[in-house]
């Protein structure tokens, strides 16, 4: 419920499953209410199809009634108000998991409003803090006080089992080529891309680790379907990667907890929350100008309870970098086992990877999508003959 022509009256908005022109697609419909408790007239906006819930606010800060609606395939819409009974679909987001419910509020004083989204059979809430644009960034770290005790998870195993599947995962990066797409994004104030590229690379990665200890990840891409020439201001290194925090070298500067056991795209997973309490072995940064400037992360990870694989990693940051102005960082990592018929081989390898920043008062969003993977191989074979006799 809101004003959503401007006339200070409460108008309803409802939820349809599906429009009746189009498949798959779902629609909001406005009723404008007349004052005495009765309705005239109505429109009707396209979301996703089977929306579940909806919430209302002034998630740009226009002094303009604005939805969000979520629908069961996890992914959201977000309507931005025009203040006459109209809506404009600004950029939209993915929640990760069925959503029952939503709740838009100011969670955490900063006076832009955020969005609690309850999660089907996760026993979790998932809290999205408002940028104040109308677009929103996850802080997985935010969980419901009921959630399921911890202690049906055997975090200590869990954790072992997991070291060993990314010592694993750090041997398998250096055994493959792929077919990788970027897709670049500025974004303006509405969270809309108005600059864009995407390319097309070979791609090899190469892990190397020193004699400290310390991991480099070094990435290879020969561009193969360029759509324009590359400008792009920003370019990140190894966040397909990031499962790497879990590594023994690593996975000692962070706290993990574990929530307990849920499902993952009906998947059966352990429900990990991380945070980073040391720099001592950097894990991640941004280098400017050559100065390099360490950064803590914290998070949610999602591992498989029957193989202890690592099936999606998301970070943000512990607190903004001021001294470069980097506001916000989140990530989202998905993984999945690649079969290689030829080898009779099966590897756990990065499917896609994403990145949206708010940096220097700008917004940027990177994709990266991994397919077409091919498996090194390197056959010897030596043969040992007896040396020819010499006169």
């Amino acid at each position: 419920m809101g004003d959503f022509n401007g006339d200070g009256k409460p108008d309803l908005a409802l939820l349809n499953s599906k429009s009746p022109n189009l498949e798959n697609v779902g629609t909001v419909d406005i009723l404008f209410g007349k004052g005495d408790g009765t309705f005239s007239g109505s429109k009707s906006f396209m979301v996703r199809n089977t929306p579940v819930a909806l919430a209302t606010g002034d998630f740009n800060r226009d002094g303009k009634m604005d939805l969000v609606v979520v629908a069961v395939d996890g992914t959201a819409d977000v309507l931005l108000g025009e203040g006459n009974g109209t809506f404009r679909v600004a950029t939209g987001f993915n929640i990760g998991q069925e959503p029952s419910s939503i709740t838009a509020a100011d969670f955490n004083g900063d006076g832009q409003m955020d969005l609690a989204i309850h999660t089907v059979g996760s026993a979790s809430v998932m809290v999205f803090l408002g940028n104040g644009d109308g677009t929103f960034h996850s802080r997985v770290d935010s969980q419901a006080a009921w959630n399921k005790p911890s202690d049906t998870c055997p975090l200590p195993a869990v954790l072992h089992d997991l070291s060993v599947r990314v010592q694993d995962l750090v041997a398998s990066l250096h055994k493959f080529s792929a077919r990788e797409r970027i897709e670049y994004a500025e974004l303006d104030k509405n969270g809309r891309p108005h600059i864009t590229e995407t390319g097309v690379f070979d791609y090899v990665v190469q892990i190397n680790q020193y004699a400290n200890e310390q991991f480099r990840i070094e990435e290879y891409r020969s561009r193969i379907k360029p759509t324009s020439e590359t400008s792009m201001r920003l370019v990140d290194t190894g966040t397909a990667a990031f499962a790497l925090i879990f590594h023994p070298f690593y996975i000692s500067g962070f706290t993990v907890s574990c929530e307990g056991p849920s499902d993952l795209k009906t998947i059966p997973v352990w429900e990990l929350n991380f945070a980073q309490y040391s720099t001592r072995n950097n894990f991640h940064g941004f280098t400017v100008l050559d100065t390099f400037y360490p950064i803590k992360l914290e998070g949610k990870a999602w591992v498989a309870t029957d193989t202890n694989n690592i099936l999606r990693v998301e970070t943000d940051l512990v607190e903004p970098i001021k001294e470069i102005r980097l506001a916000q960082e989140h990530s989202v990592i998905e993984y999945g086992p690649v079969e290689f018929r030829k080898h009779d081989t099966w590897l756990w390898l990065p499917q896609t990877a994403e990145l949206d920043l708010d940096y220097h008062g700008r917004r940027y969003r990177l994709r990266h999508t991994f397919s077409d993977f091919k498996l090194f191989s390197v056959e010897t074979e030596q043969q040992i003959k007896e040396p020819k006799e010499t006169n």
